[in-house]
């Protein structure tokens, strides 16, 4: 799991850690393509030259997921990618929220 290492010095609480038991902890690791890392601060960095849209639409598509509370249908991938394009051009948090919260599939979800 390459991106797991760049995380490895977060505990499962998400505590910071600078051993596991008495070894000193190795954050570094090589993803698929050949590309080295180093922790999470170098791992962001590639992440976010090398695949931003992906990472992007990914961020999108959970979010909005977890916030109608199902699974994503070909219907909503309008809204995944007006929603990474949003993100894109402002990446904040509330740019997500407010976007997926004013969205058409948040704004008329059937109730259960």
């Amino acid at each position: 799991d390459p991106l797991g290492f760049g995380l490895e010095r977060y505990d499962p609480i998400g505590r910071w850690r600078d051993k596991v038991g008495d070894a000193p902890v190795d954050d570094a690791g090589t993803l698929p393509d050949g590309t080295t890392f180093a922790g999470a601060a170098e791992l962001k960095t590639v992440l976010l030259k090398t695949r931003r849209a992906d990472f992007l639409r990914n961020v999108s598509s959970r979010m909005l997921s977890y916030a109608l509370g199902r699974g994503l249908t070909d219907a909503d991938t309008v809204t995944v990618v007006r929603l990474a394009s949003a993100l894109d051009a402002d990446p904040r948090s509330d740019t997500l929220i407010t976007g997926i919260v004013c969205s058409e599939p948040f704004r008329f979800r059937k109730p259960r």
